[in-house]
């Protein structure tokens, strides 16, 4: 190796003295530029040599999850005047439906490393409203936006499903291709437009989302639809002639969509729950606790089998000061920052928790919450998957084996929870196939010469070094963060629905002619998107542009300051700016405080 990299430092080096010989103007006026680049060509070089040798047969070993496929969901949560308190009839006065949105967002957020989960949230009423366009789920921060985004849903008058799900029907992709979509709509009853609605007018509606379901299950979009059922709803006789008949159609339509009805909203955490784990590739089980916490704390202790690749504990409690501690066998407290430890959910006013534990150490962990209220407790496991094994093999092997006689000792029954049946079979087959076939030789692995070490790490802290003066650079920069999402028109010569602005890392874009940063068909004038520093620490965004481009249906004169879903036209171009944290911040300036006691 050090031959190899010898050779490869010493032809760059000659290939540049020859091009400062020949005296060529541009590189000898970028001669240190010319410099620093052979040295990041080198460093990533040996870092490729290294990531060969040493990383990547760790990589491989711990990459013991199967590929998980990407998902892109939207949730439809019903908020009609209904759905909050109505004179002691409202179907979700305390908001758990909420609640469950968060649960299932926090868990698709840590699902599977090796996953691109993405997710939006639709609000509907009389009107329908993206609360939160699709966003990838993997960054923290981004999930606790969200968070803040859902936990204030204004009454929103009477009920219309077909707009819900025309709306998200229309929303564009997130970035990435190649994520399935699947749609869960929940509702407390029946479309409402009018008090006095007539049976053709009954009848053509459902032929609408009749239709709606037809094209879902064409793109191979499951449909989950949600009853959130109560006395007033068992009331009406057209929810049971009409309507619960046609929730259940649509859902089966949409295979493997699925109808659920809740007959309270306690349980919309757990049909949330159950449909994550479905969409995920798991199999759903009760919950194991399910109770109130007492005064002393709750002590529980979980069996954890052995050849578990993940193990995913799912916290539900009912208030937010409530303390969780998970000890594994040898007594040490699991932490959200242990290396094979994701963690999402907790903060304020988030009651839900999940932990997800990559490979688990077989034994007894112990549970412990202390906090008065209630609390529900699921444990998903995905045991590791056998390694296939040649039939013809397998069973010639075991007529070669001896049977083992039955033996007389009794053994007492134990009772065996549904989320273990799967995994006690894998392993189970696993044993088989090890008594049955000959075991191979261990391999001798040849130790690791000193400088193999010590080269490697020498590199992995000079690239770090590099790594950490670039990303402080980087954050002293003042960049255009956001999307611009395509809405109409021409749009993106590339032929992009989105353009991520922070990706570009500038502090100014330009947008539009042929000669702009980011060019749009046929456009003839351009705009700029530029950045600028705020007292308190604030980013502030503004545009500007050329005569003909229009900012919210207004011609755009002078400088003006961006706001989230602003709208930007340039000819018969239409693109919509999309920043979740000033979204964030403008809810927090127009709408004052709301806790849970004033709800």
């Amino acid at each position: 190796m050090q031959t190899l990299i010898g050779v490869l430092f010493s032809t760059m080096v000659a290939s540049w003295r020859q091009r400062m010989g020949r005296k060529r103007r541009g590189c000898r006026r970028m001669s240190l530029g010319c410099a620093s680049l052979l040295l990041l060509l080198l460093l990533a070089a040996c870092g490729l040599l290294f990531w060969i040798m040493v990383l990547q047969p760790q990589t491989a070993a711990a990459a013991s999850l199967p590929p998980s496929n990407s998902l892109a969901v939207t949730l439809l949560v019903d908020n009609s005047n209904s759905m909050f308190e109505l004179g002691g009839q409202g179907s979700d006065p305390e908001l758990l439906r909420l609640d469950a949105a968060r649960l299932f967002i926090s868990y698709l957020g840590v699902d599977n490393p090796q996953a691109d989960h993405t997710c939006s949230v639709i609000f509907f009423g009389s009107e329908a409203q993206v609360v939160v366009p699709m966003t990838r789920l993997a960054d923290d921060q981004r999930r606790q936006d969200m968070y803040q985004l859902i936990q204030n849903p204004p009454r929103m008058g009477w009920t219309d499903h077909a707009a819900a799900l025309a709306l998200a029907h229309s929303q564009p992709p997130a970035e990435g291709i190649g994520r399935q979509s699947a749609y869960i709509l929940l509702t407390d009853g029946k479309p409402d437009w009018s008090n006095e609605a007539t049976e053709a007018e009954k009848q053509a509606y459902a032929a609408r989302l009749r239709q709606v379901s037809q094209q879902l299950a064409q793109s191979e979009t499951p449909l989950f639809i949600i009853l959130l059922a109560n006395e007033a709803t068992d009331a009406d006789p057209d929810i049971a002639r009409i309507w619960q008949p046609l929730w259940q159609d649509m859902a089966a339509t949409t295979a493997p969509g699925q109808f659920y009805e809740a007959r309270q909203a306690e349980d919309l955490i757990s049909i949330y729950h159950d449909i994550v784990v479905l969409l995920t590739g798991g199999q759903s089980a009760p919950p194991f606790i399910q109770e109130m916490v007492p005064e002393d704390g709750l002590n529980e202790t979980i069996m954890v089998e052995e050849n578990l690749a993940r193990l995913t504990l799912v916290i539900s409690k009912s208030e937010v000061d409530q303390v969780v501690a998970i000890r594994q066998p040898d007594g040490k407290l699991l932490t959200r920052v242990a290396p094979n430890v994701r963690f999402a959910g907790g903060g304020d006013d988030v009651r839900e928790e999940i932990w997800v534990i990559d490979a688990p150490v077989a034994g007894s962990w112990a549970l412990t919450i202390n906090g008065p209220g209630r609390v529900t407790v699921w444990q998903d496991a995905w045991p590791v998957a056998p390694t296939p094994t040649p039939l013809a093999t397998f069973t010639a092997t075991l007529v070669q084996t001896p049977t083992a006689q039955p033996s007389t000792t009794m053994t007492p029954t134990i009772p065996v929870r549904p989320t273990q049946i799967a995994t006690i079979q894998a392993v189970a087959a696993v044993e088989i196939v090890k008594t049955a076939l000959p075991q191979p030789s261990p391999k001798v692995v040849d130790k690791p010469t000193p400088w193999g070490w010590w080269g490697g790490g020498t590199l992995l802290v000079v690239a770090t070094a590099v790594w950490a003066v670039h990303r402080h650079s980087q954050r002293q920069r003042i960049i255009v963060t956001g999307t611009l999402r395509h809405l109409a028109g021409p749009g993106f010569v590339s032929r992009l629905h989105t353009i991520d602005l922070d990706s570009w890392q500038r502090s100014a874009l330009q947008i539009g002619s042929h000669s702009a940063d980011v060019t749009l068909t046929d456009a003839a004038v351009s705009f700029t998107l530029a950045a600028q520093a705020a007292s308190g620490g604030e980013l502030n965004l503004v545009i500007r542009g050329e005569a003909g481009v229009r900012l919210n249906d207004f011609p755009l004169i002078n400088e003006q300051p961006l706001q989230d879903a602003d709208v930007i036209t340039v000819g018969h171009t239409r693109l919509r700016y999309e920043n979740l944290r000033l979204r964030q911040a403008r809810q927090r300036q127009i709408q004052p405080p709301v806790s849970w006691d004033d709800i």
